[in-house]
């Protein structure tokens, strides 16, 4: 009993270590995620933090609603920037119009959500990303596969 006992705090304590290495390498990816406002490409600098509210104030808020991390193989989307609770969510080519992935439980997610997106398996080309809304409303973003 006492081996058992010895084995399942081990795990636990393994896990715990894990989740917060997890955690670390999280925050410093998304410290690296900065588009270009105008072209939607990722830039080669790191966000200035020291200036992030500043900077934030003088972007429209649709600059930050659809993030690709630097490597372009990530896409992030902030519900709370585009202003809704979404309901659904679809990716498709805009070559043949294909839809490659939906998401159709976006509803259970709060409004404050950062959505991210894999980006590694698609083939490269232009992709549309269509969000609904809980209102009814469409958001479209036309993305990028490099």
């Amino acid at each position: 009993m006492k081996v058992l006992t010895c084995l399942f705090l081990f795990l636990l304590t393994t896990q715990a270590v894990q989740a917060q290495d997890q955690n670390q390498s999280i925050a410093t990816a998304t410290a690296d995620i900065h588009n270009d406002p105008i072209t939607g490409t990722p830039e080669e600098d790191e966000i200035d933090w020291a200036n992030f509210e500043n900077e934030l104030e003088n972007l429209p808020k649709e600059a930050w609603s659809f993030q690709q991390n630097k490597a372009g193989n990530l896409l992030y989307i902030d519900f709370e920037v585009l202003g809704s609770k979404m309901e659904r969510m679809t990716l498709q080519s805009t070559q043949n119009e294909v839809i490659l992935m939906a998401d159709n439980h976006l509803f259970d997610l709060p409004i404050n959500t950062i959505y991210e997106l894999n980006l590694e398996k698609l083939p490269i080309g232009t992709y549309l990303v269509e969000l609904y809304t809980i209102t009814g409303d469409i958001i479209q973003k036309e993305i990028v596969v490099q």
